[in-house]
């Protein structure tokens, strides 16, 4: 029989059993899992023991080098946490604020002297200060922020250059008359006893030697060896310089000069015909000396001599031959109309130019002046805060002082601009400053079509040309006497020949030599010197002719005679275009040309202004 009830075994089912295998191989890969954690971490905990017990490395930075190539960054770090004194000068002798200066840093400038609080006036090995650095570079705003911080203006490096020097040396005028307003010494001297003066001769700077001379600075001044400014100049082959030395010099030679030394042939033959005349050179500078004192008086003499000949020809080689008695008559009465016209010219006409537009005025209803309805600029009004007593006293006159009390410019001179806007921080106004602007005899802005003649002391507005006989210049005020004595004379002289060619002109054979052959039959006729004088006439109306189709042709087309004759030193008189080539090209453009008819207008409108 079958036993049927239940015992115990150690076997178990089928499911019981693949439930244990997959417990015990869960608990296995946990097993597995906390035992690579753990040697993760062990591992983890290792190097970062490795780490704490080796050296670390840092990428070593030499600071001055850095900043001597322009990074500024690390030295920074340095003096904020004192690792370098503020007073600390490189292998090359120079603080890290002449640095800065010398890239023109001017953020990195202000942080220097604002936060650091380093001495604007700290010196480098040689003595020479930021500011010296800014003016030889020509930083303006730097220069600017110098000054404001209390930099010295006349302290010297071991050469003995200045800040000042500094300007002349490298022509930065603005920064020139900056330092000027500052009270900077315009005396001051290099180690070879160099001024400014020398400076500005060796550098061929006409503009400043002019500025020098107005503020009466000795332009024949010596150095500590010896030389005058003018031997500097020939030193540098400076030709117009040496022509400027020489002609508002004292006339003496310098005493060191040799002229078998000098290498540069024009300055040599200059000086040679300057200072060591031949004698013939010498009477003709005699001659020439008489003539200048008594220029007016001569040239009448001319006048009255040639139109008295004129005369005589006309009487015996015209009149007598039953030429027309009225045309006689109108060119006789006509001939003595011009003798006292050319009288008055050239005697007359400086003192009484102003009571003939007088009289024009009254009679011709004219207006005598504009009325000026512009306000006093608030530039001068802010203007009046600043202190230019430095100023002042170099730009003071011998008779009067520049300064007035009624002052209606926005500026007495441009000295006082260019210092203005220094103090007002208006650098941009600086940077647009250019010397062919303004007149460094009358420290002013120079007007459109204006010029200062070296034989004038004032600039003439509206300038045509300088005459030698009347001493003054021909500018639009007295240009219309001018251009009617051309009408005149051109009248005259045409009256003459062609009451000449109408007697003579039978006579001719051949064509082709007509004014030869009148010559010829003239001379003939009535002696060699009726010849001689025909021939002189019809040179000058020639002559005059020339003059008066270019005064003509000035009045058409609104240019004055300078602006004929020298329209490259104007730059107004051009612009600039792209050609079909793509290239920039200048070309002639006259901005005062209205037209014909408006010209014409104009120009009687501004000859009795």
């Amino acid at each position: 029989m079958t036993d049927t009830s239940i015992q115990p075994t150690n076997s178990v089912s089928v499911d019981e059993t693949q439930s244990l295998q997959s417990v015990s191989s869960s608990s296995h890969d946990q097993t597995q899992n906390l035992s690579s954690d753990q040697q993760n971490s062990n591992n983890n905990q290792n190097n970062q023991m490795q780490l704490m017990t080796q050296p670390k490395f840092y990428q070593i930075i030499d600071v001055i080098v850095e900043y001597q190539k322009g990074n500024f960054l690390p030295a920074l770090h340095c003096l904020k946490y004192n690792l370098i004194p503020k007073d600390f000068l490189d292998f090359s002798g120079y603080n890290i604020l002449h640095h800065a200066v010398s890239y023109n840093n001017i953020p990195l400038v202000l942080i220097l002297l604002d936060y650091f609080k380093i001495d604007v006036n700290i010196p480098s090995r040689n003595n020479q200060t930021a500011l010296m650095i800014a003016c030889n570079y020509g930083f303006t705003e730097i220069v600017g922020i110098l000054c404001d911080r209390g930099a010295s203006i006349n302290d010297q490096e071991d050469t003995k250059f200045s800040a000042l020097l500094y300007t002349v040396k490298q022509g930065w005028i603005p920064h020139f008359c900056y330092l000027l307003y500052q009270n900077a010494d315009i005396h001051t001297r290099d180690a070879n006893g160099c001024t400014i003066v020398h400076w500005a001769a060796y550098k061929n700077n006409i503009f400043l030697l002019r500025l020098f001379k107005r503020i009466g600075m000795d332009l024949n001044v010596l150095d500590s060896t010896g030389l005058t400014p003018l031997d500097r100049a020939v030193q540098s082959d400076a030709y117009e310089a040496v022509k400027y030395l020489v002609e508002n010099g004292d006339g003496k030679m310098p005493p060191n000069m040799k002229l078998n030394e000098i290498y540069n042939p024009d300055i040599k033959e200059y000086l040679r015909r300057q200072y060591l005349k031949t004698k013939k050179e010498q009477i003709i500078d005699q001659l020439t000396q008489v003539f200048d004192k008594n220029s007016q008086i001569i040239t009448f003499g001319i006048y009255a001599f040639l139109w008295l000949f004129m005369m005589i020809i006309y009487v015996k080689s015209v009149m007598n031959q039953g030429f027309s008695y009225v045309y006689d008559l109108v060119f006789l009465v006509f001939g003595l109309f011009f003798i006292f016209y050319t009288y008055w010219y050239y005697l007359k006409s400086l003192t009484q130019i102003d009571k003939v537009k007088k009289f024009a005025y009254q009679k011709l209803h004219i207006q005598t002046e504009t009325p000026n309805n512009e306000r006093i600029p608030a530039s001068y009004q802010m203007s009046l805060r600043l202190n230019f007593e430095a100023l002042n006293k170099l730009v003071q006159d011998e008779k009067e002082t520049v300064i007035q009390e009624n002052e209606t410019e926005a500026f007495p001179t441009f000295l006082h601009e260019l210092a203005y806007h220094f103090k007002m921080k208006n650098y941009r106004e600086i940077n647009k400053f250019d010397a062919k602007d303004y007149c460094p005899t009358c420290l002013v802005k120079k007007q459109p079509r204006s010029k200062h003649p070296k034989q004038s002391k004032t600039c003439v507005n509206h300038f045509h040309h300088y005459s030698d006989i009347l001493h003054t210049s021909i500018h639009k005020k007295n240009h219309i006497f001018y251009l009617v004595l051309l009408i005149k004379q051109m009248a005259l002289l045409s009256a003459f020949l062609i009451a000449v060619f109408a007697v003579q002109g039978p006579k001719v054979q051949n064509r082709a030599i007509f004014l030869i052959e009148v010559g010829y039959h003239l001379g003939n006729s009535f002696g060699l010197y009726q010849a001689i004088f025909y021939a002189v006439f019809v040179i000058l109306a020639a002559y005059n002719l020339f003059f008066l189709t270019i005064e003509l042709y000035g009045i058409i087309y609104n240019l004055t005679y300078n602006e004929l004759f020298n329209r490259n030193r104007y730059s107004y008189l051009f612009k600039i275009k792209l050609d079909p080539r793509g290239a920039y090209v200048k070309y002639f453009n006259n901005p005062y040309d209205r037209g014909i008819w408006n010209n014409i207008k104009e120009y009687f409108s501004r000859s009795f202004q």
